[in-house]
Order: structure tokens, then sequence, then C-alpha cells
């Protein structure tokens, strides 16, 4: 069950070490302080459902919580955990089209929150505009670490398809593994850009799994690429 408590004056030594508001000057935090409140979770609470309208952004004191999707057949799957100092619902603030929460969060523990009403919020920009340009800057930092992460996904991905791809097509030639396929015909094979397949094959002759030559590719270390292939 939630409870309320009034917004305290140590916030503006806590909300400089959040991200999200790291560039702010001392008189934008203590402003910012002034429209905030403080809640508290006990263990299990749902702080935001999925579907739901948001309009309140939220930081975390104290306390954890979990970041979960629901898929069609009632599945959970728990997308991330975030802990004191980390934020979540902050496109809330500044999307003023009523969209949906994409996930459920729910307290791991006993937390505490600091709440950002989108309203109140909008208001203090029209007092303060340069407050939107350190939010901008923060989101981007986030949205590019985001990018990166989903970049970093999707390589290796790529390369367990290969690895997979790879083993299968090998011949053996006088007790050598031989893979006689072009960069775009393994790109073909795996769903995968051309380009994509090229790095993973360049890391991997670097790290000594594969040698390369003119439409071909020599397994040197076929442990190695199972172990990819099978996402170890």
């Amino acid at each position: 069950m939630a409870q309320s408590s009034p917004s305290a004056p140590d916030l503006t030594t806590v909300l400089p070490r959040i991200a999200l508001f790291a560039d702010l000057s001392p008189a934008q935090l203590t402003a910012l302080a002034r429209i905030v409140r403080r809640q508290q979770f006990s263990r299990g609470a749902v702080i935001i459902a999925q579907g739901e309208v948001g309009e309140v952004a939220f930081l975390i004191l104290s306390g954890s919580v979990d970041i979960a999707v629901c898929a069609p057949d009632g599945r959970q799957f728990v997308l991330a955990e975030l802990g004191p100092l980390e934020y979540f619902g902050e496109m809330a603030l500044l999307d003023d089209t009523d969209r949906q929460r994409s996930a459920t969060v729910v307290a791991r523990e006993k937390t505490e929150l600091v709440l950002i009403r989108r309203d109140d919020f909008l208001a203090l920009l029209d007092q303060h505009p340069s407050i939107a340009r350190h939010l901008l800057r923060s989101l981007s930092r986030r949205l590019r670490l985001a990018n990166e992460k989903i970049a970093g996904l999707a390589f290796a991905d790529v390369a367990r398809r290969l690895a997979g791809t790879v083993l299968a097509s090998a011949t053996d030639e006088h007790g050598r593994l031989v893979v006689r396929a072009t960069h775009e015909e393994l790109a073909a094979m795996t769903g995968a850009a051309r380009q994509t397949v090229t790095r993973v094959l360049n890391t991997w002759r670097r790290h000594g799994y594969i040698a390369t030559g003119r439409e071909q590719l020599l397994i040197l270390d076929p442990t190695g690429l199972r172990a990819i292939a099978e996402g170890d």
C-alpha cells in the first residue's frame, strides 16, 4: 500500500545525483524540489500497471523495482531491475497525448519514490525554459545507451545464427573444415545484413576461430563456434 510524505529540503542534494537532472543549476533544482512529492510503496505494490495512461515520472530514492511486461498468454517477463537514483516513466513528462504505459512496475521491497506530475513539470518549464535543454541532453544520453545495448544484442543474435550456419555448411576436406560461401551467401542463409556478417567474421578471425580466403573460410575452432551457436 502506498503512503505519501511531503517533499523534503534534502531533495535538492539528491536530485542532482539522478542522471536525468544532473545538469540542472542549484536554482533549477530548488524549483524542481518544490513541485515533487515523495511516496513510499510496500514490497509487491504495483506502482505502474501496463496499459494505464501515464502522467507521472518516478525517481527512486531507496529500495528497488522490477520493470515487467505481460505477454498475451499471461506470462510475465522482467525487463530490468532498477535501484536508488534510477528513474522510470520519464516520457510521461513530455508526452501529453495520454499514451498508455508499456510496462508494469512493481516494488521489489519497501521503496521510496519521488513523483513528478506532468502538468506541474510543464508549468515549471514555462518558468525555467532552460531546464528543457538539460532534460533533452540527459534523455539523449539514455537513448544512446539504449541503442548501443540493442545493437549489442542484435550483433550477438546474428553471431549465434551465423555460427550455426557456418557449422552446418562446413565440409571435411582432407581433415579440414571448410565453408565455401561468400559473405553475401552467408548473410542470405543467416537472414542478416552482409555488413553485420562481415563484422562477425572479422571478429572471429581476430580471435582465432576461423581463417578466411577468397569465397571460403576455414574453421579453426569448431568447439568455440559451437559454444557461440548454443549461446554459451
